[in-house]
């Protein structure tokens, strides 16, 4: 884990753009007792896929990434690098841990479920020491997202629960509301600035309480 935040935004710096962690989980998973692990997907904001000197050869921003985030994100894979629009994405595969109660992970992010909260997202402290430290020598403003796709694979209307410091779907949540996810829905969670510095900062980032 503690090479994961880190090596992210160590290249955020290095190349002076964002990046974007996503993922998916089902309302089973969360509900039952099993941990596993799950498929995260990075997608990290590039000048060029191509060498401007020669279009065959990967940017030199996109060779460093490539050599340099599987030895800074255990069992990560480059998958591809595309332009779209007027920006250039590199992007890589990396295991994110489902933690059940305290069982924490030390080498992952993790997604945390226990008898209180539905979701939350937790940092270890090693780790937010370690992004403390190069923020403090870093003029660079880190721009770090986090989105969830939550689905519904329960067969019908999710149990009631309340969200904090997080958008569905773009939507602002009002905090202290009760909502539920419809049968097979699959809405999208944007983890707030909030949210996220609460990641990096606390023990944990709480999204969803259960009712």
């Amino acid at each position: 884990m503690k090479v994961f935040l880190w090596g992210i935004i160590t290249l955020i710096f290095f190349s002076g753009c964002d990046a974007t962690l996503n993922t998916k989980v089902k309302m089973s998973e969360l509900y039952n007792n099993d941990e596993k692990i799950l498929t995260g997907f990075l997608r990290i904001e590039v000048p060029s896929c191509h060498s401007y000197e020669d279009s065959r050869k990967d940017s030199k921003t996109l060779f460093d990434l490539k050599s340099k985030i599987p030895h800074i994100l255990p069992d990560s894979k480059f998958t591809q690098c595309y332009r779209k629009e007027f920006n250039s994405y590199a992007e890589f595969t990396t295991p994110i841990q489902l933690s059940k109660n305290e069982n924490r992970s030390n080498n992952y992010i993790g997604i945390l479920t226990d008898k209180s909260n539905l979701l939350s997202v937790y940092v270890p402290k090693k780790l937010q020491d370690n992004i403390k430290e190069l923020q403090d020598n870093s003029l660079t403003k880190v721009n770090f997202k986090v989105k969830l796709q939550l689905i519904n694979d329960l067969g019908k209307n999710s149990p009631e629960f309340m969200a904090f410091s997080t958008f569905i779907n773009d939507d602002p949540i009002v905090v202290g509301s009760k909502i539920w996810l419809n049968k097979n829905s699959k809405p999208t969670l944007t983890l707030s600035d909030v949210s996220v510095s609460a990641a990096l900062n606390n023990s944990q980032a709480i999204v969803l309480i259960k009712q």
